[in-house]
């Protein structure tokens, strides 16, 4: 399944909810059972991922993708091949509907939802880079929407971020990298946080080095060089670079996250 997805959203408030929250993100698991009324999971999951897959990509169709894969994960048992692919499916549908479904779809509800699936995913496939990378996707997700779940956000964001680096550094276009590196760029220093503008600009220079097209390592990259001091130019260049690659995202409401980001870039470095 294609689309990068947005590592934090909103970063300020990100970083403020990472300060102060304290309540535990849920450690819940699907239940292991065969559901009341019978389920075709293998035509769910071919409807669902047709959904998915339509462009333009509008809330409808991801709505209607995610009642699809949500039924067809919870109706795959255990030990199933597929059920991974079906679990992380539901998962991007569910995080996809809490970032751009609008007031209908409610984040924190759609980013818990996105949890349940991921813990589970992890616990099928604990050597999988996908489910780690999608969880901590989804806990920036419920840090924002509930800021009293912040600080456990935001040691699960750099935990399974920093998995997934491990197994597939490069898995959605350098996506762990960005994580970390949006991680580290907007957190509270420590000890309230976790933030390091050094720690942020290694991850970021490794996640263009790795997807150097990508809109996200590059906005994110200028952001972080902008903080360390760089001349102008340099950031210019980065944000120069995002403004092409903007064309490469085929997502129509991931690439207009992306350029909010770059204006909000460009405007800083004013």
């Amino acid at each position: 399944m294609s689309g990068a997805l947005a590592t934090v959203r909103g970063l300020a408030l990100f970083a403020l909810t990472l300060a102060l929250g304290c309540r535990a993100l849920t450690r819940e698991t699907l239940p292991d059972g065969a559901p009341a009324v019978p389920v075709d999971a293998e035509q769910k999951t071919a409807t669902g991922l047709a959904h998915w897959r339509a462009r333009p990509r509008t809330v409808a169709e991801v709505a209607a993708a995610w009642a699809e894969l949500d039924a067809a994960a919870r109706a795959t048992p255990a030990g199933d091949p597929h059920r991974y692919e079906r679990l992380t499916a539901a998962a991007r549908c569910a995080i996809w509907l809490a970032r751009h479904g609008g007031a209908a779809y409610d984040a924190r509800t759609f980013g818990e939802a996105a949890l349940v699936l991921t813990n589970t995913a992890v616990e099928d496939a604990p050597d999988r880079a996908e489910a780690y990378y999608l969880r901590a996707v989804a806990a920036g997700v419920v840090a924002q929407a509930d800021e009293m779940q912040g600080m456990d956000a935001m040691q699960r964001i750099r935990d399974d971020a920093r998995r997934a680096a491990e197994l597939d550094p490069a898995f959605e276009g350098g996506g762990p990298h960005r994580v970390l590196g949006g991680l580290y760029l907007e957190s509270p220093a420590p000890p309230v946080g976790v933030g390091s503008l050094r720690r942020a600009l290694q991850h970021l220079r490794t996640g263009v080095e790795l997807a150097p097209e990508h809109p996200g390592n590059l906005v994110f990259l200028a952001r972080a060089e902008r903080r360390n001091g760089a001349d102008s130019a340099r950031v210019g260049a980065l944000l120069d670079r995002a403004e092409r690659a903007l064309a490469t995202v085929d997502d129509d409401a991931e690439r207009a996250y992306w350029a909010a980001e770059l204006a909000a870039e460009r405007a800083a470095g004013r």
